[in-house]
Protein backbone atom coordinates (compact mmCIF):
# COMPACT_ATOMS: atom_id res chain seq x y z
CA UNK A 1 0.00 0.00 0.00
CA UNK A 2 1.74 3.34 -0.96
CA UNK A 3 1.65 5.45 2.22
CA UNK A 4 1.42 9.52 2.32
CA UNK A 5 4.00 10.48 0.20
CA UNK A 6 1.12 11.71 -2.59
CA UNK A 7 1.68 15.04 -3.94
CA UNK A 8 -1.10 16.61 -5.61
CA UNK A 9 -1.80 19.60 -7.63
CA UNK A 10 -5.39 21.16 -7.62
CA UNK A 11 -4.86 23.87 -9.98
CA UNK A 12 -8.63 24.23 -10.47
CA UNK A 13 -8.71 26.01 -6.95
CA UNK A 14 -5.58 27.65 -6.63
CA UNK A 15 -4.12 25.15 -4.35
CA UNK A 16 -0.43 25.05 -3.47
CA UNK A 17 1.68 21.61 -4.34
CA UNK A 18 0.17 19.52 -1.25
CA UNK A 19 1.32 16.13 0.26
CA UNK A 20 -2.02 14.09 0.30
CA UNK A 21 -3.86 10.69 -1.12
CA UNK A 22 -6.08 11.80 -3.33
CA UNK A 23 -7.15 15.68 -3.42
CA UNK A 24 -8.83 15.40 -6.88
CA UNK A 25 -9.27 18.73 -9.25
CA UNK A 26 -12.54 19.39 -7.81
CA UNK A 27 -13.50 20.21 -11.46
CA UNK A 28 -15.84 17.66 -12.65
CA UNK A 29 -18.37 17.58 -15.81
CA UNK A 30 -21.52 17.99 -13.40
CA UNK A 31 -24.58 16.37 -16.47
CA UNK A 32 -25.93 13.67 -14.59
CA UNK A 33 -29.05 14.39 -12.91
CA UNK A 34 -30.18 13.15 -9.48
CA UNK A 35 -31.78 9.90 -9.20
CA UNK A 36 -30.56 8.93 -12.69
CA UNK A 37 -27.83 6.49 -13.60
CA UNK A 38 -24.65 8.05 -13.94
CA UNK A 39 -22.79 7.11 -17.01
CA UNK A 40 -19.52 5.59 -16.29
CA UNK A 41 -17.15 5.61 -19.04
CA UNK A 42 -16.83 2.28 -21.02
CA UNK A 43 -12.69 2.83 -21.37
CA UNK A 44 -10.30 4.81 -19.79
CA UNK A 45 -6.75 6.32 -20.93
CA UNK A 46 -4.54 5.81 -18.42
CA UNK A 47 -0.57 7.63 -18.79
CA UNK A 48 1.67 5.91 -18.14
CA UNK A 49 4.54 7.91 -18.99
CA UNK A 50 5.78 10.61 -20.87
CA UNK A 51 9.34 10.68 -22.09
CA UNK A 52 11.93 12.02 -24.33
CA UNK A 53 13.98 8.80 -24.37
CA UNK A 54 13.67 5.71 -26.55
CA UNK A 55 10.69 3.39 -25.53
CA UNK A 56 9.76 -0.48 -26.51
CA UNK A 57 5.96 -1.61 -27.34
CA UNK A 58 5.35 -5.22 -27.68
CA UNK A 59 2.69 -7.71 -27.73
CA UNK A 60 2.21 -11.33 -26.08
CA UNK A 61 1.11 -12.20 -29.67
CA UNK A 62 0.65 -10.49 -33.23
CA UNK A 63 -0.30 -6.58 -32.82
CA UNK A 64 -1.00 -3.90 -35.20
CA UNK A 65 -0.30 -0.01 -35.36
CA UNK A 66 -2.72 2.59 -36.78
CA UNK A 67 -2.77 5.82 -37.16
CA UNK A 68 -5.50 7.08 -34.87
CA UNK A 69 -6.90 9.47 -37.57
CA UNK A 70 -7.22 7.53 -41.14
CA UNK A 71 -4.44 5.50 -42.15
CA UNK A 72 -3.61 1.58 -43.22
CA UNK A 73 -2.50 -0.96 -40.33
CA UNK A 74 0.69 -2.01 -39.86
CA UNK A 75 0.76 -5.74 -38.97
CA UNK A 76 3.25 -6.25 -36.42
CA UNK A 77 4.73 -9.77 -34.70
CA UNK A 78 8.05 -8.18 -32.65
CA UNK A 79 8.41 -5.84 -30.18
CA UNK A 80 9.33 -2.20 -32.09
CA UNK A 81 11.70 0.59 -30.54
CA UNK A 82 10.10 3.98 -31.13
CA UNK A 83 12.36 7.07 -30.32
CA UNK A 84 11.22 10.77 -29.60
CA UNK A 85 11.85 13.51 -32.08
CA UNK A 86 11.66 17.26 -31.86
CA UNK A 87 8.39 16.45 -33.83
CA UNK A 88 6.49 13.04 -33.43
CA UNK A 89 8.74 9.98 -32.91
CA UNK A 90 11.42 7.80 -35.35
CA UNK A 91 10.01 4.48 -36.10
CA UNK A 92 10.08 3.08 -39.66
CA UNK A 93 10.86 6.80 -40.58
CA UNK A 94 9.76 9.37 -39.09
CA UNK A 95 6.47 9.52 -37.63
CA UNK A 96 3.99 12.37 -36.72
CA UNK A 97 0.84 12.59 -34.81
CA UNK A 98 -1.41 9.58 -32.81
CA UNK A 99 -0.59 5.88 -33.25
CA UNK A 100 -2.55 3.09 -31.76
CA UNK A 101 -0.77 -0.35 -31.35
CA UNK A 102 -3.86 -3.11 -30.54
CA UNK A 103 -3.13 -6.97 -29.75
CA UNK A 104 -5.10 -8.86 -33.04
CA UNK A 105 -6.35 -11.25 -30.09
CA UNK A 106 -8.20 -9.36 -27.40
CA UNK A 107 -6.53 -11.66 -25.03
CA UNK A 108 -2.91 -10.80 -25.66
CA UNK A 109 -1.37 -8.51 -24.03
CA UNK A 110 0.58 -4.99 -24.89
CA UNK A 111 4.03 -4.19 -23.23
CA UNK A 112 5.44 -0.84 -22.48
CA UNK A 113 9.52 -1.56 -21.94
CA UNK A 114 8.72 -5.13 -20.79
CA UNK A 115 5.86 -4.37 -18.45
CA UNK A 116 2.25 -6.20 -19.68
CA UNK A 117 -0.67 -4.00 -20.07
CA UNK A 118 -4.41 -5.32 -21.06
CA UNK A 119 -6.16 -3.32 -23.92
CA UNK A 120 -4.26 -0.84 -26.54
CA UNK A 121 -1.64 1.18 -26.35
CA UNK A 122 -1.70 4.63 -27.68
CA UNK A 123 1.54 6.79 -28.36
CA UNK A 124 1.17 10.51 -28.47
CA UNK A 125 3.66 13.13 -28.98
CA UNK A 126 3.22 16.22 -27.28
CA UNK A 127 5.90 19.26 -27.05
CA UNK A 128 9.09 17.26 -27.72
CA UNK A 129 8.55 14.09 -25.98
CA UNK A 130 5.68 11.27 -26.15
CA UNK A 131 3.16 10.38 -23.82
CA UNK A 132 2.38 6.41 -23.82
CA UNK A 133 -1.09 5.65 -22.50
CA UNK A 134 -3.13 1.97 -21.85
CA UNK A 135 -6.58 2.75 -22.72
CA UNK A 136 -9.23 -0.37 -21.23
CA UNK A 137 -11.95 -1.01 -20.03
CA UNK A 138 -12.67 0.68 -16.72
CA UNK A 139 -12.97 -2.57 -14.90
CA UNK A 140 -9.92 -3.81 -16.17
CA UNK A 141 -8.12 -0.80 -15.26
CA UNK A 142 -9.26 -0.93 -11.67
CA UNK A 143 -7.54 -5.19 -11.36
CA UNK A 144 -4.15 -2.69 -11.81
CA UNK A 145 -5.16 -0.12 -9.12
CA UNK A 146 -6.43 -2.20 -6.43
CA UNK A 147 -3.20 -4.29 -5.49
CA UNK A 148 -1.29 -0.93 -5.45
CA UNK A 149 -3.98 1.34 -3.58
CA UNK A 150 -5.04 -2.08 -0.43
CA UNK A 151 -2.72 -4.18 1.39
CA UNK A 152 -2.40 -7.39 0.09
CA UNK A 153 -5.09 -10.44 1.44
CA UNK A 154 -7.37 -8.05 3.22
CA UNK A 155 -10.41 -9.10 4.04
CA UNK A 156 -13.04 -9.15 0.85
CA UNK A 157 -15.59 -6.51 1.95
CA UNK A 158 -12.43 -4.19 2.77
CA UNK A 159 -11.31 -4.71 -0.68
CA UNK A 160 -14.85 -3.97 -2.14
CA UNK A 161 -14.90 -0.77 -0.41
CA UNK A 162 -11.67 0.45 -2.06
CA UNK A 163 -13.00 -0.80 -5.34
CA UNK A 164 -15.84 1.71 -4.87
CA UNK A 165 -13.39 4.06 -3.79
CA UNK A 166 -11.18 3.49 -6.22
CA UNK A 167 -14.00 3.51 -9.17
CA UNK A 168 -15.81 6.78 -7.54
CA UNK A 169 -12.58 8.79 -7.91
CA UNK A 170 -12.54 8.12 -11.62
CA UNK A 171 -16.30 9.22 -12.46
CA UNK A 172 -15.53 12.39 -10.27
CA UNK A 173 -12.14 13.14 -12.56
CA UNK A 174 -12.18 11.94 -15.55
CA UNK A 175 -10.38 14.27 -18.67
CA UNK A 176 -8.06 15.57 -15.52
CA UNK A 177 -4.80 15.22 -18.51
CA UNK A 178 -7.35 15.96 -21.71
CA UNK A 179 -4.47 18.37 -22.90
CA UNK A 180 -1.85 15.33 -23.23
CA UNK A 181 -4.75 13.24 -24.39
CA UNK A 182 -5.71 10.60 -21.43
CA UNK A 183 -7.83 10.95 -18.34
CA UNK A 184 -5.63 9.66 -15.54
CA UNK A 185 -2.01 8.88 -14.69
CA UNK A 186 -0.63 5.84 -13.46
CA UNK A 187 1.38 7.21 -10.32
CA UNK A 188 -0.04 9.13 -7.03
CA UNK A 189 -1.47 12.15 -9.02
CA UNK A 190 -4.46 10.33 -9.63
CA UNK A 191 -4.54 6.58 -8.38
CA UNK A 192 -1.21 4.06 -8.65
CA UNK A 193 -1.68 1.93 -11.88
CA UNK A 194 0.10 -1.14 -12.09
CA UNK A 195 -1.08 -2.91 -15.16
CA UNK A 196 -1.70 -6.43 -15.34
CA UNK A 197 1.34 -8.16 -13.96
CA UNK A 198 0.33 -6.66 -10.14
CA UNK A 199 -3.42 -8.08 -10.66
CA UNK A 200 -4.77 -10.49 -7.89
CA UNK A 201 -7.32 -12.90 -7.69
CA UNK A 202 -9.26 -11.34 -4.43
CA UNK A 203 -8.82 -7.71 -6.21
CA UNK A 204 -10.25 -8.71 -9.60
CA UNK A 205 -12.87 -10.46 -7.44
CA UNK A 206 -13.35 -7.01 -5.54
CA UNK A 207 -14.03 -4.86 -8.47
CA UNK A 208 -15.96 -7.79 -10.15
CA UNK A 209 -18.43 -7.93 -7.21
CA UNK A 210 -19.19 -4.12 -7.17
CA UNK A 211 -19.49 -3.74 -10.86
CA UNK A 212 -20.15 -0.14 -11.82
CA UNK A 213 -20.73 1.02 -8.22
CA UNK A 214 -19.99 4.16 -7.52
CA UNK A 215 -20.95 7.32 -4.38
CA UNK A 216 -23.16 9.96 -5.36
CA UNK A 217 -23.71 13.07 -2.84
CA UNK A 218 -27.41 14.51 -2.99
CA UNK A 219 -27.25 15.97 -6.25
CA UNK A 220 -26.80 12.73 -8.23
CA UNK A 221 -23.20 13.35 -9.02
CA UNK A 222 -20.10 11.65 -8.11
CA UNK A 223 -18.82 12.32 -4.71
CA UNK A 224 -14.76 13.26 -4.30
CA UNK A 225 -13.44 10.27 -2.78
CA UNK A 226 -10.66 11.05 -0.91
CA UNK A 227 -8.96 8.04 1.01
CA UNK A 228 -5.90 7.81 3.09
CA UNK A 229 -3.96 5.25 4.97
CA UNK A 230 -5.21 5.63 8.41
CA UNK A 231 -6.90 7.92 10.75
CA UNK A 232 -5.47 7.38 14.40
CA UNK A 233 -8.88 7.34 15.82
CA UNK A 234 -10.57 10.05 14.09
CA UNK A 235 -10.66 11.36 10.28
CA UNK A 236 -10.69 14.79 9.63
CA UNK A 237 -12.25 17.50 7.48
CA UNK A 238 -11.37 18.54 4.44
CA UNK A 239 -11.25 22.50 4.99
CA UNK A 240 -8.54 21.93 8.03
CA UNK A 241 -6.56 20.09 5.47
CA UNK A 242 -6.36 21.54 2.24
CA UNK A 243 -8.31 25.23 3.10
CA UNK A 244 -11.03 24.36 0.67
CA UNK A 245 -13.93 26.33 0.01
CA UNK A 246 -16.70 24.50 -0.51
CA UNK A 247 -18.40 22.34 2.30
CA UNK A 248 -18.47 18.27 1.31
CA UNK A 249 -21.13 17.10 3.48
CA UNK A 250 -20.18 13.66 3.23
CA UNK A 251 -16.64 14.39 4.49
CA UNK A 252 -17.24 15.45 7.97
CA UNK A 253 -14.65 13.93 11.51
CA UNK A 254 -15.59 10.24 12.06
CA UNK A 255 -14.69 8.36 14.95
CA UNK A 256 -12.94 5.11 14.41
CA UNK A 257 -11.31 2.46 16.62
CA UNK A 258 -11.24 0.25 13.59
CA UNK A 259 -7.71 1.16 12.20
CA UNK A 260 -5.18 -0.04 14.84
CA UNK A 261 -4.47 -2.95 13.10
CA UNK A 262 -1.92 -0.44 10.84
CA UNK A 263 1.82 -1.20 11.27
CA UNK A 264 2.68 2.33 11.68
CA UNK A 265 -0.72 3.14 13.93
CA UNK A 266 1.61 4.92 16.15
CA UNK A 267 4.97 6.72 14.81
CA UNK A 268 7.86 8.85 16.02
CA UNK A 269 10.16 10.77 13.72
CA UNK A 270 12.66 13.59 14.92
CA UNK A 271 14.62 16.61 12.74
CA UNK A 272 17.25 18.45 13.72
CA UNK A 273 16.76 22.10 14.65
CA UNK A 274 19.01 23.21 11.70
CA UNK A 275 17.75 20.87 9.32
CA UNK A 276 14.33 22.22 10.52
CA UNK A 277 15.38 25.76 9.78
CA UNK A 278 16.41 25.08 6.64
CA UNK A 279 13.42 23.36 5.85
CA UNK A 280 11.22 25.79 6.68
CA UNK A 281 13.05 28.49 5.10
CA UNK A 282 13.29 27.17 1.73
CA UNK A 283 9.15 27.04 2.35
CA UNK A 284 9.46 30.65 2.89
CA UNK A 285 9.11 30.65 6.54
CA UNK A 286 12.31 32.83 7.88
CA UNK A 287 13.16 31.93 11.76
CA UNK A 288 17.21 31.66 13.21
CA UNK A 289 17.37 29.83 16.26
CA UNK A 290 15.04 27.97 16.55
CA UNK A 291 14.08 26.78 20.74
CA UNK A 292 10.22 25.95 20.77
CA UNK A 293 7.61 24.04 18.63
CA UNK A 294 4.24 23.76 20.47
CA UNK A 295 0.94 23.69 18.49
CA UNK A 296 -0.72 26.65 18.63
CA UNK A 297 -4.74 25.66 17.21
CA UNK A 298 -5.67 22.03 17.12
CA UNK A 299 -8.65 20.70 14.47
CA UNK A 300 -11.92 19.33 15.59
CA UNK A 301 -10.09 15.91 15.26
CA UNK A 302 -7.25 16.82 17.27
CA UNK A 303 -5.30 17.57 14.64
CA UNK A 304 -2.59 20.36 14.77
CA UNK A 305 -4.33 23.26 12.60
CA UNK A 306 -1.25 25.70 13.73
CA UNK A 307 1.99 25.28 14.49
CA UNK A 308 4.11 27.93 16.74
CA UNK A 309 8.05 28.44 15.78
CA UNK A 310 9.91 29.78 18.88
CA UNK A 311 13.45 31.40 18.16
CA UNK A 312 14.47 33.33 21.70
CA UNK A 313 12.77 36.47 20.40
CA UNK A 314 10.52 35.38 17.33
CA UNK A 315 7.85 32.86 17.04
CA UNK A 316 6.15 31.74 13.44
CA UNK A 317 2.70 30.08 12.55
CA UNK A 318 3.02 27.54 10.36
CA UNK A 319 -0.51 26.24 9.04
CA UNK A 320 -0.74 22.07 10.38
CA UNK A 321 -0.72 20.24 6.95
CA UNK A 322 2.00 23.00 5.37
CA UNK A 323 3.81 21.86 8.68
CA UNK A 324 4.42 18.36 8.01
CA UNK A 325 5.17 18.44 4.31
CA UNK A 326 7.98 20.38 5.11
CA UNK A 327 9.20 18.25 7.82
CA UNK A 328 8.65 15.64 5.45
CA UNK A 329 5.25 13.29 4.61
CA UNK A 330 6.82 10.32 4.72
CA UNK A 331 8.30 11.25 8.43
CA UNK A 332 5.35 13.38 9.91
CA UNK A 333 3.06 11.08 8.97
CA UNK A 334 -0.12 12.76 9.93
CA UNK A 335 -0.65 15.84 11.77
CA UNK A 336 -2.56 13.61 14.49
CA UNK A 337 0.21 14.69 17.29
CA UNK A 338 0.68 13.50 20.77
CA UNK A 339 4.09 14.84 21.83
CA UNK A 340 6.44 17.22 21.02
CA UNK A 341 9.91 16.96 22.44
CA UNK A 342 13.36 18.72 22.00
CA UNK A 343 16.48 17.13 23.42
CA UNK A 344 20.13 17.91 22.07
CA UNK A 345 19.45 20.25 19.03
CA UNK A 346 16.43 17.91 17.78
CA UNK A 347 12.84 17.93 18.36
CA UNK A 348 10.71 14.70 18.24
CA UNK A 349 7.40 14.04 16.79
CA UNK A 350 4.82 11.48 18.28
CA UNK A 351 1.52 10.76 16.64
CA UNK A 352 -1.17 8.34 15.42
CA UNK A 353 -2.42 7.15 11.70
CA UNK A 354 -0.83 7.90 8.40
CA UNK A 355 -2.15 10.52 6.24
CA UNK A 356 -3.76 13.44 5.60
CA UNK A 357 -7.24 11.89 7.64
CA UNK A 358 -9.81 12.68 5.33
CA UNK A 359 -12.46 10.50 3.79
CA UNK A 360 -11.86 6.57 3.97
CA UNK A 361 -9.79 5.22 6.07
CA UNK A 362 -8.13 2.04 4.85
CA UNK A 363 -7.28 0.32 8.04
CA UNK A 364 -10.18 1.07 9.20
CA UNK A 365 -11.93 -0.57 6.69
CA UNK A 366 -10.22 -3.60 7.12
CA UNK A 367 -10.49 -3.53 10.78
CA UNK A 368 -14.55 -2.84 10.17
CA UNK A 369 -14.51 -5.56 7.48
CA UNK A 370 -13.12 -8.44 9.88
CA UNK A 371 -15.44 -6.72 12.38
CA UNK A 372 -18.31 -8.22 10.24
CA UNK A 373 -19.25 -5.40 8.41
CA UNK A 374 -20.16 -5.10 4.72
CA UNK A 375 -18.46 -3.27 2.19
CA UNK A 376 -21.87 -0.89 2.15
CA UNK A 377 -21.83 -0.18 5.39
CA UNK A 378 -18.23 1.00 5.59
CA UNK A 379 -18.86 3.13 3.35
CA UNK A 380 -22.00 4.73 4.98
CA UNK A 381 -19.71 5.14 7.99
CA UNK A 382 -16.61 6.94 6.26
CA UNK A 383 -18.92 8.47 3.80
CA UNK A 384 -22.27 9.78 5.26
CA UNK A 385 -24.91 11.45 3.05
CA UNK A 386 -23.89 9.76 0.01
CA UNK A 387 -26.14 7.15 -2.17
CA UNK A 388 -24.43 3.74 -3.89
CA UNK A 389 -25.52 3.76 -7.40
CA UNK A 390 -24.81 1.42 -10.04
CA UNK A 391 -23.65 3.56 -12.80
CA UNK A 392 -24.05 2.43 -16.70
CA UNK A 393 -21.14 1.75 -18.27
Amino acid sequence: MRKDILLVLLSAISLPLIASEHQPWLAVNRTSAAGSAYALPSTIRVGLSHTRSPFEIGCTGNFHAQPAVGGIPVPLNKPVRLKPQKIGFLWEGKKKGVWIFSPDNANDLMSFNGRLYRGKLIVNPVGGEVHVIDELPLNLYLYGVLPREAESGWAPDALKAQAVVSRTFVAANMGGHEANGYDVSNDVFSQVYGGYEDETPADNEAVDATAGEILVDDSGHPIQAFFHSSCGGRTENPKDVWNLKTDLPYLTVVKDKYCTGDPHYRWKTGISAAALQKKLDHAGFHIAGIKKIKIKRKTESGRAAIFTVSSGDNSISVPGNRFRLIVGADSMRSTLITDISHSHGVFTFEGRGWGHGVGFCQWGAQGRALAGQNYRKILEIYFPHTQMVKGKE
